[in-house]
């Protein structure tokens, strides 16, 4: 087989040898010698039987290289509902090729031999360019397989998936050759077990009897000196950021904000809107994000939906703040003096953290609700990606959407600086690009403006 195959060995050809002995090569005989069924028919419905699972195509095909070095190609219709047994007497009945093909007693220093070509790919047989070729050969005490392989387009951990598979399938079959095909398993326990546990082994040890606003303050005091936010030239300090957001905290919970009240806030991209997110935390509520270009009924609509007690605004259009009514409206622009300590904190990680509504487009638009519990999980996980407090994070989603969720936290979770992009120079790709952000370390690389870098510009 060896040296047969050596005859389409190119370089990008790779070849891994396996070998199947002991108990399981000996199952494999004793049904061989009981039904009459030779190996490589064996293993050819077990090739035929993958590739109908893999492609989904009941009708498969199998290349066989006769003696005169050529491919020839024998098709079998795979019905599920048949047994293990009848399909391979079926194959059986195909094999009258067998004299035309000239497998058996080939001239090779591997003994018989039975070539399967173009396990994945639909390309031409007659191209000459074989991506992928399979031998077997089966002496006294063992079967082995030899795989050749396009290097370029498959990898080694895909072949011996490919492999493992294809042995598994024949060795059900030949230990349960009167059971239906379709009970048939495709994959083996270790597999499986893959699969079910260690790919879904989401576990991470995260802070559960945390809210977000005390994991901020944590960070508060850890850097509160380190530039929090920026947004037009303006910079607040981590200890700024959390003195102004404790005064609109404070003046919520004397408007009566308590754990799980929906409070709505109204703002263009500005100072204004980090504060009023993080004072609504403060308060122990959930902030609502309105924004401000949407249609007057729809901000009617969220706010009567949610039952929220209080408005916050910041820059936005006053026109539509005035037609809003039977709502406490708050500007975030008025909070010039106040007391700046940090509050008793009334949430816990069951309450809620934020609501946003989906865009409505089946019907009426649905408020989504998170928990304090949820988010801290989100931003932890997150947080894998190993975020520094000297990393950038651009902030240009519209916080009406979920995706600005991680704008608005994972940094400052890490000490990091959230520059915030200005909400007219969304469009403006070379003002994008004069924005001047600097990082250094370790960070993700979405886009560069200017000469820096920013960690992210969406996830």
């Amino acid at each position: 087989m060896k040296s047969l195959m050596s005859e389409y060995t190119n370089p990008k050809k790779f070849e891994i040898e396996y070998s199947l002995d002991g108990k399981r090569f000996d199952n494999i005989k004793r049904f061989t010698i009981i039904n009459g069924i030779d190996v490589l028919k064996l293993f050819a419905a077990a090739w035929c039987f993958y590739k109908s699972q893999i492609s989904g195509n009941q009708s498969e095909s199998i290349h066989i290289l006769n003696k005169r070095g050529t491919f020839v190609a024998i098709e079998y219709e795979v019905d599920k509902q048949q047994t293990s047994s009848s399909f391979m007497r079926m194959m059986c009945e195909h094999w009258s090729l067998m004299d035309e093909l000239e497998v058996s007693n080939m001239d090779s220093d591997y003994g018989d031999i039975l070539l399967f070509e173009r396990l994945y790919l639909n390309e031409n047989v007659q191209s000459g360019e074989q991506t992928t070729t399979v031998g077997i050969s089966m002496s006294e005490n063992s079967i082995s397989f030899l795989y050749q392989f396009n290097s370029e387009l498959f990898q080694e951990n895909l072949i011996n998936r490919v492999h493992r598979r294809v042995l598994g399938i024949a060795l059900q079959m030949a230990s349960r050759p009167f059971d239906p095909l379709h009970e048939i398993s495709l994959i083996d326990e270790s597999e499986s077990k893959e699969v079910l546990y260690h790919f879904n082994e989401s576990k991470r040890d995260y802070p559960e009897d945390k809210t977000m606003i005390e994991l901020f303050e944590q960070q508060v005091e850890r850097n509160p000196d380190h530039i929090a936010l920026e947004f037009k030239g303006i910079t607040l300090t981590y200890r700024e950021l959390n003195a102004r957001a404790n005064q609109v905290g404070r003046r919520l919970r004397e408007e009566g904000v308590m754990p799980d009240t929906i409070v709505g806030i109204m703002a263009q991209r500005s100072v204004e809107m980090i504060v009023g997110i993080y004072g609504v935390l403060k308060a122990g509520g959930a902030y609502l994000p309105i924004d401000p270009e949407m249609p007057i009924s729809r901000m009617k609509f969220m706010l009567s939906d949610s039952k929220s007690p209080v408005l916050l605004t910041g820059p936005c259009s006053q026109e539509k703040v005035s037609q809003l009514e039977d709502i406490h409206i708050i500007d975030l622009g008025t909070f010039e003096e106040g007391e700046t300590a940090n509050l008793d904190h009334y949430a816990l990680p069951e309450h809620l953290a934020y609501v946003i509504y989906t865009s409505g487009t089946t019907g009426n638009p649905k408020g989504v609700m998170v928990e304090n519990r949820n988010l801290v999980n989100f931003v932890f996980w997150m947080l894998e990606d190993e975020y520094l407090p000297d990393e950038v994070i651009l902030q240009k989603t519209t916080y009406a959407f979920d995706l600005s969720i991680w704008e608005l936290f994972v940094g400052y979770m890490a000490g990091a600086k959230l520059v915030l992009l200005p909400p007219e120079d969304e469009k403006e790709p070379e003002k994008n690009r004069s924005i001047n952000l600097s990082t250094t370390g370790y960070s993700y690389l979405f886009r560069t403006v200017g000469s820096g870098r920013v960690s992210a510009l969406c996830r």
